[in-house]
């Protein structure tokens, strides 16, 4: 399978110094002058949608299949990042019911897999740098203090040629 990984700049965080090759702004709570925005900003808005369980890009053509989260800034309390492995919620399923559903083609399911058992979080300190595959994987943000700064910078990978569910979803 190959992958593109869509170029972005190498900026050096100010608390660390440590460098995370990314977009600006990328899952943070301030504005582009590094301000904390206001309640009603469209990046709060979107922190906000972004604590419910998702995966990345999923809807588009190509599909992403990796994500990489760098820490810049953290709140002191909070803004942790959850992953459940879709994967390992499919191999806990009982034979009967995987046999129930191994032929299905799922899109955007998460329920059984966000059980803790098979949740991962992440608290995060400035410098971490969090790798998962989309495909695999669905994650949410979890609660902090808006205004209180926090900024995660994102990079994310193409999937150049499409998985066999993938090309399945294509022919439907």
């Amino acid at each position: 399978m190959a992958l593109h990984l869509k170029p972005f700049a190498e900026q050096p965080d100010e608390q660390s110094g440590k460098a995370c090759a990314t977009r600006p702004g990328a899952e943070a709570s301030g504005t582009e002058e590094g301000d904390v925005a206001e309640r009603a900003h469209a990046k709060i808005v979107g922190n906000v949608a972004n604590q419910l369980w998702h995966s990345d890009s999923s809807f588009q053509r190509p599909r992403a299949k990796y994500s990489m989260l760098c820490a810049v800034v953290v709140p002191p309390e909070g803004g942790e990042t959850e992953f459940a492995d879709l994967r390992a919620a499919h191999d806990a399923l009982p034979d009967w019911r995987k046999r129930q559903v191994d032929d299905l083609t799922a899109v955007h399911y998460a329920l059984h897999a966000t059980q803790r058992q098979f949740v991962y979080q992440h608290r995060w300190r400035v410098g971490d740098l969090v790798i998962w595959d989309n495909t695999a994987t669905v994650h949410r943000g979890r609660y902090y203090d808006f205004s209180q700064r926090r900024e995660l910078r994102r990079a994310t990978t193409e999937e150049v040629t499409p998985s066999p569910e993938a090309q399945a979803l294509a022919g439907a």
